[in-house]
């Protein structure tokens, strides 16, 4: 199985709005019912946060890197959703579709956007990437598929 996280820092309100529309989701309803969540745990606003947002990232990485990390990955991210919102809206779906049709679509979604990451992934982001970097060499680990 799979456990999927969404980790995000906003202000308490906004946290609240976005913890409400998980609890009050009637898509996370019927995919509890249906067997595909089978739980919705969401995090205690009563504290402040305890760690800088860069200890999100990996601890062994160098301070740098993990101090930077999340304007990173909040770009990647962006980049991502917007990859999916794309790739949806060539395909629109009847909201009161049947949880089978719902996961066969998003199966479907995800199917095309492995096959641009795959087979446009090295030039459209590592080369561009790479060019921030003044083209400078990475090490990478040699495998057929390439996953990071």
């Amino acid at each position: 199985g799979h456990r999927f996280s969404f980790l995000f820092y906003t202000d308490r309100d906004t946290a609240q709005t976005v913890n409400n529309g998980i609890a009050k989701s009637a898509l996370v309803d019927r995919l509890s019912e249906y067997g595909v969540i089978q739980e919705v745990g969401l995090a205690e606003l009563d504290g402040e946060l305890d760690r800088a947002l860069g200890a999100t990232s990996d601890a062994a990485w160098p301070d740098e890197i993990q101090r930077s990390w999340p304007w990173f990955i909040m770009g990647v991210s962006q980049t991502w959703l917007k990859l999916m919102s794309e790739v949806r809206a060539t395909r629109p779906l009847s909201a009161r579709a049947s949880v089978v049709t719902l996961l066969d679509y998003y199966r479907e979604i995800n199917d095309e956007v492995s096959t641009l990451w795959r087979n446009q992934g090295q030039h459209v982001y590592f080369h561009h990437l790479n060019a921030l970097f003044g083209y400078q060499p990475l090490i990478i680990r040699e495998t057929n598929l390439k996953r990071f």
